[in-house]
Parts: C-alpha cells; sequence; structure tokens
C-alpha cells in the first residue's frame, strides 16, 4: 500500500512540474516532441493520470465532491462560449475550446484528484508538502532570473519594464498561497519553524513586489496580513507586541514604491496608461454584456479576426488577461458571474469553519484575497491558475472531511457520556427501590 501511495504522489508530482509551465525552464511552445508542443505534452500527462486513477479507483466508493455542480458548470461554460463565439461570429466550436483546454482539462482532473486524496493514494501532508517545496523553487528560480537580469535569460518568460525597471510576467497564484501558508506557520509552529516561515513571508513579498511588480497582487497580500493580524491578536497571549509588530510591518509595506503608485493613482484619479487602457476595456467587455447578457461574447481565438476585433474593441492594447472579473464576464457572461458569486461565497464560508475550528487562515484569506484583486486580476483562471486551483479545492475539501471527522467523533463521545450518566441514574434509582 505504501509503494502505490508513494507511486500516486511523486507521479502526480511529476505532471503537476510539467503543467506549471516546467517552472519556465523551457520554451512551452517551441520545445517539441513529435510536432506536440510542451505545453500540450504536460496536459496530455495531465489527462492520462487523471484517466489511470479513476479508472483504478473506480471500485472505490465515490467522495462528497463539495464543487462538483461548480466544476460540471465551468465545464458546460466552456462549451456554451464556444458556441456563443460560433454564433456570433461564425468562429468554429473547435476553436472556442482550444484556448480553453488548459482550464477544460484541469476541471476535469479535479474529480480523480479529489477521490485520491479522499482515500490517501496521495495523502493531504504529501501534496501541502509539494506546494510548499514547488513554491520555494518558484521563488529560487524567479529571485535568480531578477538578479542575472536581461545579460543571462535563464527562464522563458514575458518582460515589461515598471518604474524604470524590468518585470517579468510569471503566474504569482503558487506563491500568494504559500504567503498565506507562511502566516499559519508563522503561529502554530516553534522558533525555528517561526523564523523560516517568515523568511518565506519576506521573501515571497519581494518577488511580487520587486520582481513581478503586480500592483494589485501586493494590496491584496498587505490586506490579508492585515486580516490575519486582527484574527491572530484576538487569539494571541501577548496582543500588545503582536500589534505593534503587526503594525510595523503593514506601514513598512504600504510605503513601498509598488503600493505607493497605486494609492496615488486611486487618490489622485490620474491613472497611468495602462490603467487607461483596463478602463477601455472594461467598456468593451459591459457593452457585450449588455447586448448578450447571458452567456456573453464568447471565446475568441486569436486566429478569428472577427472574434478579437469584438474583444479587443480595435484596441489592439486590451487584453483580456489585464481585466479581471470584467474579462471573465465578457467569455461566459451571467451565467459566469453566477457561477462566480455562489462558489465564491462557498470558499469563504468553508473557510471561515476551518479557521474557527483548526486556526488555520489561509483558507479564510485566499478566497478575501482573490476578491480584493479580482478588478484587475484573476491569476487563478490564466495561464496555469486553474492547475493551482483545482488542487486547492481539493486539499480545502479534505480539510473538512477532517473536521467532519472530529466533530462526529466528539459528539459520539459526547453522547456514550451522556448515555452513561443516564444508565448510571438508572442504576441508582433501582437500588433506592430495592432498599
Amino acid at each position: 500500500m505504501k509503494n502505490k501511495i508513494k507511486f500516486a504522489t511523486w507521479s502526480f508530482a511529476f505532471v503537476l512540474f510539467t503543467n506549471l509551465y516546467y517552472f519556465y525552464l523551457i520554451d512551452r511552445i517551441e520545445v517539441k516532441l513529435s510536432g506536440i508542443e510542451a505545453k500540450d505534452i504536460a496536459l496530455g500527462l495531465a489527462v492520462l493520470w487523471g484517466a489511470f486513477y479513476w479508472i483504478r479507483m473506480i471500485k472505490l466508493p465515490n467522495p462528497r465532491f463539495r464543487f462538483r455542480f461548480w466544476m460540471l458548470l465551468f465545464l458546460a461554460m466552456v462549451l456554451l462560449s464556444s458556441l456563443q463565439s460560433y454564433w456570433l461570429y461564425g468562429q468554429s466550436i473547435f476553436r472556442g475550446i482550444a484556448p480553453q483546454r488548459w482550464v477544460f482539462i484541469w476541471a476535469l482532473v479535479y474529480f480523480p484528484l479529489r477521490k485520491c486524496i479522499y482515500h490517501n493514494k496521495i495523502e493531504l501532508k504529501d501534496i501541502m508538502r509539494i506546494l510548499v517545496v514547488f513554491g520555494v523553487i518558484q521563488l529560487v528560480l524567479f529571485t535568480l532570473q531578477f538578479f542575472l537580469g536581461d545579460g543571462v535569460l535563464l527562464l522563458h518568460v514575458g518582460r515589461g519594464i515598471r518604474n524604470g525597471r524590468t518585470r517579468y510576467y510569471y503566474n504569482p497564484i503558487f506563491l500568494d498561497f504559500l504567503l498565506l501558508l507562511s502566516l499559519d506557520g508563522i503561529v502554530k509552529g516553534d522558533r525555528l519553524r517561526k523564523i523560516l516561515y517568515g523568511f518565506l513571508a519576506g521573501w515571497v513579498l519581494f518577488e511580487v513586489m520587486m520582481v513581478q511588480q503586480f500592483r494589485a497582487t501586493t494590496c491584496g497580500l498587505i490586506v490579508c496580513l492585515g486580516l490575519f493580524m486582527i484574527i491572530m491578536i484576538q487569539q494571541a497571549k501577548h496582543k500588545l507586541v503582536y500589534c505593534i509588530i503587526g503594525c510595523i510591518a503593514l506601514i513598512f509595506l504600504i510605503s513601498t514604491p509598488v503600493v505607493q503608485s497605486a494609492v496615488k493613482q486611486v487618490v489622485t484619479n490620474s491613472f497611468d496608461a495602462g490603467m487607461r487602457i483596463r478602463s477601455v476595456g472594461r467598456q468593451v467587455y459591459m457593452q457585450a454584456l449588455k447586448q448578450h447578457p447571458v452567456l456573453g461574447g464568447g471565446y475568441p481565438s486569436t486566429y478569428h479576426e472577427q472574434a478579437m476585433q469584438a474583444v479587443t474593441g480595435g484596441n489592439p492594447a486590451v487584453y483580456l488577461v489585464d481585466n479581471g472579473v470584467f474579462a471573465l464576464v465578457y467569455l461566459y457572461g451571467g451565467i459566469g458571474l453566477v457561477w462566480i458569486v455562489t462558489l465564491w461565497g462557498k470558499l469563504i464560508q468553508n473557510g471561515n469553519q476551518i479557521r474557527k475550528r483548526s486556526s488555520e487562515a489561509a483558507y479564510f484569506l485566499f478566497p478575501l484575497f482573490c476578491m480584493v484583486v479580482l478588478t484587475n486580476e484573476i491569476h487563478w483562471y490564466w495561464d496555469y491558475g486553474f492547475v493551482f486551483f483545482a488542487i486547492f479545492l481539493c486539499t480545502e475539501e479534505k480539510k473538512m472531511d477532517m473536521l467532519d471527522i472530529k466533530s462526529e467523533l466528539i459528539y459520539f463521545n459526547k453522547w456514550m457520556s451522556s448515555a452513561g450518566s443516564r444508565l448510571r441514574k438508572i442504576y441508582e434509582k433501582r437500588n433506592e427501590i430495592q432498599n
């Protein structure tokens, strides 16, 4: 049994590595095997892994899929958005599905992964270790590329300029969650672990603020730090000490150039070119939603001129990836809006239960973080973001399973104690009658 579990864990770790763009170590589009792009090879491995374990566990009872409704609805949304593009622009249905294959496949992988974790083919502690280790590896690589600069291109990633410095367009979703896990580690760990997790949290902030220079992500993480401080102060013994340390950290972070740039634009209403072009894109998306409130504008293919003309409004500087939830609503319409509102309500509810019953805040803070940044960023959707999102849902469900078992044990113990008391009273009463 141990060998089976170990193989499932390591095989999933390998599939995950490939689906995280191979940590940007290779060009996932230019590198090909028998004409197949490395990106599609990674997706093929995910399909094979999911199919293999679903078939292997076919006789095992299915767990409670708490997010089954949302995953099945999402699969339907992918198909409907492709059909909508066909109806509106004559774009082929295949060309609508093809750019969504990443999210489509991982919405399917959610089911075998959930079952694997539920039946301990992959243990929760192992998958959490994988997330942390992969997050640290990403930190090392991203930071190394930052210090090497443009002279030595170690990683294959897009680049731009902000504040006079090169910025790198990695997907930060793993690192965002790693920071939140680090906060829990700081509180619950021993002295050495507190130091290590504190260093890790600071490293993530450095990467997001200096290497990638994501303003919305930085502000979202700072909001989460503030919320975490409020939550922990209520539970801490030395409230004043934690309050002072937390306030100093927040003041320092708020005073950084990345945050000050974002705050200045909001306060003075003097947005830079990037923010102004986002405004143009949102007007296009809201107009499309007004015309097609149920299905939105459909999913465009870069190979179809009319569909791309519609999604950009004729402005080539408008990108879906820059417009957060507005882009999602354009792609999937009112159905997509209902999907994200109801799902996030469920995530916050579950996360709050986990926080109250296990003192772990990461699963409560993560959906809140996504809500803070959703007007500009939905990194959990783009690139390999949905890979992480599927894993997040599965690990949250496992934690809920563990809490349910704990509650049942507590209830059983209380019932046994109450039954014992009643039997004792009956026995004492019978003795009194006999006497």
